[in-house]
């Protein structure tokens, strides 16, 4: 069975067949309708398998994938936050789609992976992926937060790896995933200072990558920059990174960083609720350093790679 959950915070679940008769017609590549949405993460899996979905209020839940209702691949889904248990949404706004942060699943990945956790206040902390073993209805929390901080992204890492941070300022700061940077930590730790952050400033992406690996940035105005990940200058958690970002517009400000792997789709909404689709091969084909048509008022306020 595949598994696709949506931006908009949809999940369903698709027959092999259905869904690959989805991937041979995808629709259109450039353009969707107002109010579209797109899938952000597809599993191949079985019904007995079990997701962990991870909240922005620092908590884990599991879910079985047999728990997700089958649909067609016309079907939107059903809200993953109605599947979850009650407790998901206790002292947090009913009706809040955006309470999901990531979903994964925890037998697909090895013994020695971990968990890094990062803040929207620039907390950061690796926890032993074991750590989140034999879940109950009642969830964990992986990360204890401040009353004004939510989650803001979690990622799968192995000691050796490369971390990358970007700001809405431009910069990106790189530093090895090791014992001495970012030490294991438990569940109820907040972390340690990831970076420095100039005021106004925000976090805008984090990575975790191999050192040959590529990156494509996206500013609020569609202006993008692509550059090998050894080209970012190595530093250490809690320095404040190198500028890599050069703005040509003003009031222009970093809004997102993938890593760009040939063939690989970017998905990128606007104020005006557009959906844009495009492949990172053809980004990169397109003339100059803007490719995306952009009304005169309108931004980018996503990046989804």
């Amino acid at each position: 069975t595949v598994v696709e959950f949506s931006h908009r915070g949809y999940a369903r679940r698709l027959s092999p067949k259905a869904a690959d008769a989805k991937s041979r017609n995808p629709g259109n590549s450039a353009t969707a309708r107002e109010g579209d949405d797109f899938p952000v993460q597809t599993y191949q899996t079985t019904t007995g398998e079990d997701l962990i979905i991870v909240m922005r209020t620092g908590k884990v839940y599991p879910l079985k994938v047999g728990e997700i209702p089958a649909t067609s691949s016309r079907a939107r889904g059903t809200p993953l936050i109605t599947l979850l248990p009650p407790s998901a949404l206790k002292d947090a706004p009913v009706s809040r789609q955006e309470l999901i942060l990531d979903h994964l699943i925890l037998a697909r990945h090895p013994e020695k992976t971990d968990l890094i956790a990062l803040t929207q206040q620039g907390k950061i902390k690796r926890l032993a992926l074991s750590e989140l073993a034999d879940l109950t209805n009642r969830g964990v929390t992986i990360v204890k937060l401040k009353d004004d901080d939510e989650l803001n992204s979690v990622n799968l890492c192995q000691l050796g790896e490369q971390l990358i941070l970007a700001s809405s300022g431009g910069r990106l700061l790189r530093f090895e995933i090791n014992d001495d940077q970012l030490p294991a930590m438990g569940r109820t730790a907040q972390g340690s200072q990831a970076t420095r952050l100039r005021k106004q400033e925000q976090l805008v992406g984090c990575l975790t990558l191999s050192l040959n690996s590529n990156l494509l940035l996206i500013s609020e105005q569609g202006y993008l920059k692509y550059l090998p990940l050894e080209q970012v200058r190595e530093s250490s958690r809690g320095a404040i990174g190198t500028q890599i970002f050069q703005f040509k517009a003003p009031k222009d400000q970093l809004i997102g960083m993938v890593a760009a792997h040939p063939e690989q789709e970017v998905h990128l909404l606007t104020s005006e609720n557009r959906i844009i689709r495009s492949g990172v091969d053809d980004i990169l084909r397109a003339p100059g350093d803007r490719p995306f048509e952009l009304d005169r008022n309108e931004k980018i306020i996503l990046v989804k790679g």
